[in-house]
């Protein structure tokens, strides 16, 4: 008897549930089939996890001395974003008389060697944009008057996004404040699973009577193997040595004249 088991391997994702693989056997002048090969001359894997999965075969039975040739081929399962190997992999069994009986059977060439490696991308890009809130208490807010930085980090990528952005028309809300959208990222598309980071501040341009919200905002983005996408944003009040989950990226302003300041103490007096 003879195990026979190779590898498999997926570069750019983890093995995942509904992946299949199937690996075509032919063996040479009748030689036996390993015992796990199907009625089709096929052995099929289901790994879902991890990027390495061993392909068993099963056992060769061999009872003659001789040599026994096989041939073995990955086939297309036609999983999307898979390029498949397509290495013909030819494995030699010689059989010998032990010269007690039974039979010595040796490989020529090492079982290490049979690997396939298959590579996956994403079929299509995913797409991510994001948009901020500009909020102004005290005054209203105009058009473009405050400015928002972007950065990205370990080299996210940007797509069409600016580094400095500009809030957008205002509206006023019921509270007497001013609210208006700011486009923050945009035109990005991730063609690979991972994490991609940006931190977005506001620039102090210190306008007159202007309070500055001095939060630092870092959004996390996670594409998974599947393409599927979330993102995470936190706070960060004490220039990032603390941080809390927000469910926006919102800068508040204040605005407060000098007789509001004067008038302000004059209470507190």
């Amino acid at each position: 008897q003879f195990e026979l088991q190779g590898t498999k391997n997926m570069e750019g994702r983890n093995f995942q549930d509904g992946d299949s693989f199937t690996f075509h056997v032919s063996a040479d002048d009748g030689s036996p089939l390993p015992s796990k090969v199907d009625g089709s001359g096929n052995v099929t894997i289901r790994p879902t996890e991890d990027t390495s999965a061993t392909i068993d075969f099963g056992t060769i039975e061999i009872t003659q001395p001789g040599t026994y040739t096989y041939h073995i081929t990955e086939q297309v399962t036609g999983i999307d974003g898979v390029d498949y190997d397509s290495t013909t992999h030819t494995v030699t069994l010689v059989a010998t008389d032990d010269g007690q009986g039974g039979l010595d059977v040796k490989m020529t060439t090492d079982q290490s060697a049979l690997v396939w490696t298959n590579t996956w991308t994403f079929t299509e890009p995913v797409p991510f944009s994001l948009d901020g809130i500009k909020t102004l208490i005290g005054h209203e807010l105009a058009n473009s008057q405050f400015t928002f930085k972007v950065e990205a980090l370990s080299g996210a990528p940007m797509g069409s996004s600016m580094t400095a952005n500009f809030n957008g028309d205002a509206t006023q809300n019921e509270d007497g404040s001013w609210s208006a959208p700011v486009t923050l990222l945009s035109g990005i598309e991730f063609t690979n699973p991972g994490e991609y980071t940006y931190e977005i501040t506001e620039l102090n341009d210190r306008q007159v009577g202007y309070t500055y919200d001095t939060s630092i905002f870092r959004v996390t983005v996670t594409v998974a193997d599947n393409g599927d996408l979330t993102q995470e944003v936190k706070k960060s009040v004490d220039n990032g040595k603390n941080w809390t989950a927000a469910e926006a990226v919102e800068f508040v302003n204040r605005y407060e004249t000098s007789e509001d300041a004067t008038l302000d103490g004059a209470t507190n007096l």
